[in-house]
């Protein structure tokens, strides 16, 4: 008699583990930061390992070949296009953001003392005020990638942001949108590839729903780049110059708090 195995091919299983991880990269890096307690180390030097391992997992299971497909005009799309694309991305998220942390700002100025902490949101540009003992700001709100170590985004390394970013659309728009034409109808790829960019957006629950929206026209961008290049150069083009704007905004707002400090 044939003997049947318990479990179906390895390789299904592999796929599985594939989304849980790509899914709850965010969430996975968040928890390991708060776990380890340590101030000196910055969201974004766990964060990144972790995306790295959850990518390197991704080209055992499929072929990272098809990643960077595309031709020589895909390539000259993403080059030419991503930058405008990111520029773009980062222009509707302050758009959408703005008015909801400037709302959030006033109303916690309403409730708390006006003491200026040093705990920056995960913007960058509006300060928490209140003394950290007497908040009651969820911990959730607080483990972003500046609160636990004390270093907010202005001080972040250029290439650490950008290389999140890449790292990023390698599972959103290179694991994830392979997996989605994996399904058998055009109907259930569509509405996958939507879930893929709805899925990108709440990944970044923990800042609050207001991230989440903000986030949602960064997912839309490096989608459409992705299916009109055929590979994910351009989606990481796009997150980078994404990431680079907001950074460099963030730098521009803490200079001049700092200089309206000092006139102070």
């Amino acid at each position: 008699m044939r003997p049947y195995p318990l479990i179906p091919e390895a390789g299904t299983y592999g796929v599985a583990i594939l989304i849980i991880l790509s899914l709850s990269a965010f969430s996975l890096a968040s928890h390991i930061h708060f776990r380890l307690q340590q101030p000196g180390i910055p969201f974004l030097a766990v964060y990144c390992p972790v995306l790295s391992l959850i990518a390197f997992w991704g080209a055992v299971v499929l072929d990272p070949a098809l990643w960077f497909d595309g031709g020589i005009r895909g390539w000259l799309f993403a080059v030419s296009t991503g930058p405008l694309l990111g520029v773009t991305a980062a222009w509707a998220d302050r758009r959408i953001i703005r008015p909801i942390e400037r709302k959030r700002a006033l109303s916690w100025r309403a409730r708390f003392k006006p003491v200026p902490s040093d705990v920056w949101n995960s913007f960058g540009s509006v300060r928490i005020y209140g003394d950290s003992k007497r908040r009651r700001v969820p911990l959730r709100k607080m483990q972003h990638p500046g609160a636990g170590s004390g270093i907010g985004a202005h001080n972040l390394s250029l290439t650490v942001v950008i290389l999140a970013g890449a790292l990023e659309e390698i599972l959103y728009r290179g694991v994830l949108v392979q997996l989605c034409f994996l399904l058998p109808s055009t109907i259930l790829i569509a509405a996958a590839l939507c879930a893929s960019v709805i899925m990108f957006g709440l990944s970044h629950i923990e800042f609050g729903w207001a991230q989440v929206c903000s986030k949602l026209p960064l997912g839309v961008l490096a989608l459409l780049g992705t299916l009109a290049t055929g590979n994910i150069f351009c989606a990481m083009i796009t997150h980078s110059f994404f990431n680079l704007c907001i950074v460099l905004k963030q730098r521009e707002d803490r200079i001049i708090h700092d200089d309206r400090r000092t006139l102070a």
